[in-house]
């Protein structure tokens, strides 16, 4: 079960180039993605859900919905984790303040 959000998040991918074969948007995977890694208490991948949802929220403009997903993200991380994931949500959520 531990591989489920990081398979959501490989079809998202997928869907992003239209190659999803279920065809669903990448949306509806980084959604599910996120919902499995927050029912397994998986901070990493809940982290990793967050930042590509919010990058796709970011280029469909709406910056807002974006900040907020990555401020409760980051807000459960600690100063001193500097995982390349945490800093790249970190930093965007920089350029959405």
């Amino acid at each position: 079960m531990w591989v489920k959000p990081e398979l959501c998040r490989v079809y998202a991918l997928l869907a992003e180039r239209h190659a999803d074969g279920h065809g669903f948007d990448p949306e509806h995977w980084l959604n599910i993605s996120l919902a499995q890694a927050r029912q397994q208490h998986d901070r990493y991948a809940e982290l990793c859900a967050a930042r590509d949802l919010g990058r796709l929220y970011v280029r469909r403009g709406e910056r807002e919905k974006a900040h907020d997903l990555l401020a409760e993200i980051c807000r459960g991380f600690i100063g001193g984790s500097d995982s390349p994931d945490l800093l790249q949500a970190r930093t965007l959520l920089a350029t959405l303040a």
